[in-house]
């Protein structure tokens, strides 16, 4: 089963191929098994940091290699990873 890309990584890359800019977007890629941060490197994966408590990673990769990305067996999601808020408990 291919893996599931979010609707904001889907957005970058269409942008990237409508402009023919190159494109790195900030990811984080849920596993379905152990983290082989090897084969998600051949993969196109900049690996910046292996979660220790799930099988994830977060990273960039090239719009141009999400898909070669999500084409492997044990990668379950590719998400954007962008910055978060906390909101006011006011």
């Amino acid at each position: 089963m291919p893996a599931e890309i979010d609707a904001r990584v889907r957005a970058c890359v269409r942008d990237a191929e409508a402009s023919g800019r190159a494109l790195e977007i900030p990811v984080i890629v849920t596993l379905r098994n152990a983290v082989d941060v090897d084969s998600l490197r051949d993969h196109g994966l900049r690996v910046g940091h292996v979660f220790a408590r799930i099988a994830a990673v977060s990273g960039r990769v090239q719009a141009s290699e999400v898909t070669r990305l999500a084409s492997l067996v044990d990668v379950e999601r590719i998400e954007y990873d962008g910055e978060m808020h906390a909101l006011d408990a006011e």
